[in-house]
């Protein structure tokens, strides 16, 4: 009767067992779930950053393209030319105003 016994409380722990070890996989799918979407709005996020970075590059002339050894794929990219109201602009998004009635040298 004591292994009858064993048996039973051995069946009852393996089933609970099961009841865990299910309860854990479907939270770590879960978690996958959630890291996947994650890295994903991370990327987007990533991608926004680096487009504006660049836009912003060619605007204020920080975009330089360095030669590659592909053929064909080398390009030159000027420093844009701005206008007063262009550098107006731009100042003033970073928090800088000029004053029109001093001089300035933008070469």
């Amino acid at each position: 009767m004591e292994d009858m016994e064993k048996i039973e409380r051995l069946r009852a722990a393996k089933g609970y067992a099961k009841i865990l070890t299910s309860k854990a996989y479907q939270d770590y799918q879960m978690a996958n779930e959630v890291t996947k979407k994650l890295y994903e709005e991370l990327e987007r996020q990533r991608t926004n950053y680096e487009d504006i970075d660049r836009e912003l590059a060619e605007i204020d002339g920080r975009l330089t393209v360095l030669p590659t050894n592909m053929p064909g794929k080398e390009k030159k990219v000027e420093a844009p030319s701005l206008t007063i109201d262009q550098i107006i602009s731009i100042a003033e998004k970073v928090g800088i105003k000029l004053d029109l009635e001093e001089e300035y040298d933008f070469d």
